[in-house]
């Protein structure tokens, strides 16, 4: 549940997670590693993900469930994010107030192959979906 104190603009915790649906497939999962693959995190558009917020994981779960998304849930340590690099940033939309993106930097929208191959890394497992 929402708090009504939460800004869906404010900067992004280092203590958040980011959630991510990832598609079974050889395209966005490896098998071999049992990992999300790179181009799981290549968008060039930014790579959408629900930020926790004041929210717990259930509600995520919840979130991703409703709008009937399937393959596997993942998070990734906002913290982590950042240190390898990358740049999540906030960006409430319609459907959601927690929505935000991932980017490879603030000039930059798309994330290079090795800061992808290090998300992949440090992606953890939530839930089948």
């Amino acid at each position: 549940m929402k708090s009504k104190s939460f800004d869906k603009n404010s900067e992004i915790r280092n203590t958040e997670f980011l959630y991510r649906p990832v598609r079974y497939g050889k395209l966005f999962w490896s098998k071999r590693y049992d990992l999300p693959a790179i181009t799981a995190f290549q968008d060039p558009n930014g790579l959408s993900v629900e930020r926790s917020g004041d929210q717990d994981e259930q509600a995520k779960i919840d979130f991703f469930k409703k709008y009937k998304y399937t393959g596997v849930l993942i998070k990734l340590n906002c913290g982590k994010c950042r240190a390898i690099n990358t740049d999540p940033v906030p960006r409430p939309s319609q459907r959601s107030d927690y929505h935000s993106e991932i980017h490879d930097s603030p000039n930059q929208v798309l994330i290079q192959e090795d800061k992808c191959e290090e998300l992949a890394k440090i992606s953890e497992k939530v839930v089948n979906l």
